[in-house]
C-alpha cells in the first residue's frame, strides 16, 4: 500500500502541475478566440503528439512531455505569415490585442491562485500562535556565539521586519553562509547583533541558512507515533517531560542534548495527572549524528484549524497571492544581484516533488501550495526574456513606440538567444531538482 500511495502521490502532483498550466494557456486561448485569432494548437505538454482530436480548426492534444504546454496561435511569427496574409493571424492583429492575449495567461494564472488560496482557508488550514521570541539557543551556534538569548524577541533582520517565527525562517533560510543583522528586544532595550549563519540540508528545500534558535515549546507531548517505542512505554498525549537524566528541563530541544550527549538510552522522568514516573527512551541517530526519532513523541505549540466563511477567505486569497507574488519578486531581485545562489532555482521536477509533499498532508494544503505556485509561474513567465510572455509585451510595446515591429532577422536573433538562455535555466534548474530529490 505504501508504494502505491508514492505513486498515487507522484501522479497527483505532475497532474496538479500540468494542471496550473492548462489554467495559463487557457487564458490565452480564450483571449485569442475571442479576439478573432486563430489557434491552430492548444497542446498539455511538449514533444510528439500522443492523443487528441480537432475541433473548431483547433488541434486540442496531449503530448509527450508534461511538464508544460502550449497554446501555438496562426501566424504568430512573421516568418509563419505567407506571401497573401489571410484573417485571424496573431503577427498581424493590432498591438494592443496582441499584449491582451498575451497577459490573458499570467492573469489566469494569478486569478486560479486567488481561487485555490480562498478554497483552502474556506476548508481550512492549520495556525499556530508563533510571536517572534526566542525559546531555545543551541549550544555552540551562530545564534550563542553572536549573544541571542532565550526571552529575546526579534524585531527585524537585515532591516525586514518580522512578527512571527515563519517570517524568521524565510529570512534566515534564504541566507545560508552569510553575516547577517539582528534587531532584537530585551529587557526593554533594542539591541543589534551580527551573525554569521550556517549552511544546512533540508528536505525539499535543499541547503538553506541555520541561525540556531528555536520558538518557545514545552516539553509536553502533542502526539505519540502509534507503535512506536513511546506507545509501547505507555507515554500518552498531555504527559510533561519534567527531567532527562535527572536534569530538569523548560524546553524539548533539550532531550534532543542529552542524547547527543550520551549517544545512548536516556532517562526520561514524565509527569501525568501530578504524578512523576521515569522511562528509558533509546533515540536514534542519522549519518551525521542528529537525533533522528525520540521514541516516536512529537512536541510542539497546539495547532488549531482556522476556517474562514467565502467573503473572508477570497479576501485571505487576495492577501496570500499578493504575498506569493512579492516573495516571488524578492527571490529573483536576489539572484539578479549575486544575493542568492542560483541553486535555489526549481525546475518542474522540484515543484513536482513540492506538490507531492504537501498532498500527503491533506487537501486545504495541496490547494494551498497549488494556488501558491499558481502565483509564482505568473510572475515567471511576465519576465522580461523575449520567449515568456513578459518577453513578448516588451516586444510589443517597442513595436506601440517605434510604430513598426523590428525586423524580421532582429527578431529572429532575439528569439534563438532567448530559446537558449531558456533551454540553460532549465537545464539549471532541472539538475538543482535532482540534487535536492537524491540529497
Amino acid at each position: 500500500m505504501g508504494a502505491l500511495s508514492d505513486v498515487f502521490s507522484i501522479l497527483a502532483g505532475i497532474i496538479a502541475f500540468g494542471f496550473i498550466i492548462f489554467v495559463h494557456e487557457l487564458g490565452h486561448f480564450i483571449a485569442a478566440k475571442r479576439s478573432g485569432v486563430a489557434v491552430e494548437r492548444f497542446s498539455i505538454g511538449f514533444g510528439p503528439r500522443l492523443f487528441g482530436f480537432v475541433r473548431g480548426g483547433t488541434d486540442y492534444c496531449v503530448s509527450l512531455l508534461p511538464f508544460g504546454g502550449y497554446v501555438k496561435m496562426k501566424g504568430e511569427y512573421p516568418a509563419d505569415i505567407a506571401s497573401a496574409p489571410e484573417p485571424g493571424l496573431f503577427f498581424l492583429a493590432p498591438v494592443r490585442t496582441r499584449m491582451k492575449i498575451v497577459v490573458a495567461g499570467p492573469l489566469m494564472n494569478v486569478l486560479f491562485g486567488v481561487f485555490a488560496l480562498a478554497l483552502a482557508h474556506m476548508i481550512g488550514l492549520p495556525h499556530v500562535e508563533e510571536p517572534p521570541i526566542i525559546g531555545f539557543v543551541y549550544p555552540g551556534s551562530p545564534a550563542e556565539k553572536a549573544g541571542l538569548k532565550p526571552g529575546d524577541t526579534i524585531l527585524s533582520i537585515n532591516g525586514e521586519k518580522v512578527s512571527d517565527w515563519t517570517g524568521i525562517r524565510e529570512i534566515v533560510f534564504l541566507h545560508p553562509k552569510e553575516e547577517i543583522e539582528i534587531e532584537v528586544l530585551r529587557g526593554g532595550e533594542v539591541l543589534k547583533l551580527k551573525a554569521f549563519t550556517e549552511e544546512v540540508k533540508k528536505e525539499v528545500l535543499g541547503r538553506v541558512g541555520r541561525l540556531g534558535i528555536a520558538p518557545p515549546i514545552e516539553p509536553v507531548v502533542r502526539y505519540v507515533m502509534p507503535g512506536s517505542q513511546g506507545e509501547r512505554l505507555g507515554i500518552k498525549e498531555g504527559d510533561r517531560i519534567v527531567r532527562v537524566e535527572g536534569r530538569p528541563i523548560s524546553h524539548y530541544l533539550e532531550m534532543e542534548l542529552a542524547a547527543k550527549e550520551k549517544r545512548g538510552p536516556i532517562e526520561l522522568e514524565v509527569e501525568r495527572d501530578g504524578k512523576v514516573f521515569a522511562v528509558e527512551i533509546t533515540p536514534e541517530f542519522d549519518e551525521n549524528g542528529e537525533v533522528r526519532e525520540l521514541g516516536g513523541l512529537r512536541f510542539g505549540r497546539e495547532v488549531t484549524l482556522r476556517r474562514y466563511g467565502p467573503l473572508r477567505a477570497l479576501w485571505m486569497g487576495m492577501v496570500d497571492s499578493v504575498k506569493a507574488i512579492y516573495k516571488t519578486l524578492v527571490v529573483f531581485k536576489k539572484m539578479l544581484f549575486h544575493e542568492l545562489s542560483p541553486r535555489y532555482l526549481t525546475g518542474p521536477l522540484g515543484i513536482v516533488q513540492v506538490t507531492v509533499s504537501v498532498f500527503r498532508a491533506g487537501l486545504a494544503g495541496f490547494l494551498y501550495i497549488l494556488g501558491f505556485i499558481s502565483a509564482n509561474i505568473a510572475v515567471v513567465n511576465l519576465l522580461p526574456i523575449p520567449i515568456a510572455d513578459g518577453g513578448q509585451l516588451m516586444m510589443f510595446s517597442i513595436e506601440g513606440i517605434r510604430g513598426r515591429p523590428l525586423s524580421l532577422k532582429k527578431q529572429l536573433i532575439i528569439q534563438r538567444i532567448s530559446i537558449a538562455v531558456l533551454i540553460i535555466l532549465f537545464i539549471l534548474a532541472t539538475w538543482n531538482d535532482i540534487l535536492r530529490i537524491f540529497a
